[in-house]
Parts: C-alpha cells; sequence; structure tokens
C-alpha cells in the first residue's frame, strides 16, 4: 500500500468517526425534544446521547491522529 492510499483511508476513517458522532448528538437533540422518535421527551437521555455525540466528534479524531502517529513511529 502506497502512501497515498493509506492517508485516503486514514482521512475516510476520521470523517467517518466526525459524522458518526454527529448523528449521535442529532438523535439526542431529537430524543431531548420529544415527539419525533417516541411520543414522550426524555430530557436526561437526550442531554447523554449529545454529550456522548460531541465527545465522539471532538475527541475521536484526536485519538485516530495519535494511533496513526504511532503506527507510522513518530512517538
Amino acid at each position: 500500500m502506497n502512501d497515498e492510499e493509506l492517508w485516503k483511508k486514514r482521512f475516510a476513517a476520521m470523517q467517518a468517526v466526525r459524522i458518526g458522532g454527529f448523528l449521535i448528538a442529532l438523535v439526542g437533540l431529537l430524543v431531548a425534544r420529544g415527539g419525533v422518535i417516541t411520543e414522550d421527551s426524555w430530557p436526561v437521555l437526550g442531554a447523554f446521547l449529545i454529550v456522548m455525540g460531541l465527545g465522539d466528534f471532538i475527541l475521536s479524531p484526536k485519538i485516530l491522529k495519535r494511533i496513526f502517529d504511532q503506527q507510522d513511529g513518530k512517538r
């Protein structure tokens, strides 16, 4: 595998993680609002999903970068 293919796969992995975090936060907003997914609103569960989704959106790319650097031997 050459460098370009490797970096394309890494970029795709980072973007997939970010999109996943965004979608989790979006589901949290819908759950907290209520009426869309369920008839009742569950604000505590919604807030939990929002926090987890935003944490995933913000922190996971940094963790992936650290893993990629270790794989490249840049420690």
